[in-house]
């Protein structure tokens, strides 16, 4: 597998391409205090199936990692924080989807802790873009606030806490 670190104007992420041309896609967004480079083991565990990308959280966590929103915010700074990650999360997605001709393949999107928050926020707000979601050990945010479509009730997900 070939591990590269690019920079963008909305996300820095890390591709991992399979040896082998792989029409399977697995983005994954990396839970509080941990970054891209941390989460990144995956693609070793998982293996050569698959076109990995891992985004780097925007937010610099006390300088010991990332986060995609603050903790210490409460709800009304943390629902920011996830909205601007949000927006560049999904400024990264059309990138990397022009970018790497990934028009045409089935992309999965896999999150960890903060990562899994992410994974369900806009995987049910975007599920066009996805063929399945993989939220592990998340929650799903301000859920009384969030409109499912008919679209996102068809969406396949594997999701685990423990």
């Amino acid at each position: 597998m070939i591990k590269t670190k690019f920079d963008t104007p909305h996300l820095n992420y890390i591709e991992i391409s399979p040896e082998k041309k792989s029409d399977i896609v697995l983005i994954g967004l990396h839970g509080l205090g941990d970054s891209a480079t941390g989460f990144s083991f995956l693609a070793n565990e998982l293996g050569n199936n698959f076109h990995y990308f891992f985004p780097f959280a925007p937010l610099n966590y006390f300088n010991v990692g990332c986060a995609w929103y603050m903790m210490n915010k409460g709800l009304d700074g943390q629902g920011e924080d996830i909205k601007k990650s949000q927006e560049l999360f999904n400024e990264f997605l059309k990138y990397i989807i022009k970018i790497h001709k990934l028009e045409n393949k089935k992309i999965f999107l896999l999150g960890f802790s903060q990562g899994a928050v992410m994974t369900l926020i806009y995987s049910l707000k975007n599920p066009n873009y996805f063929s399945g979601a993989i939220p592990l050990s998340g929650y799903l945010f301000q859920k009384e606030k969030l409109i499912i479509s008919d679209d996102a009730k068809k969406l396949e997900y594997l999701i685990f806490h423990g």
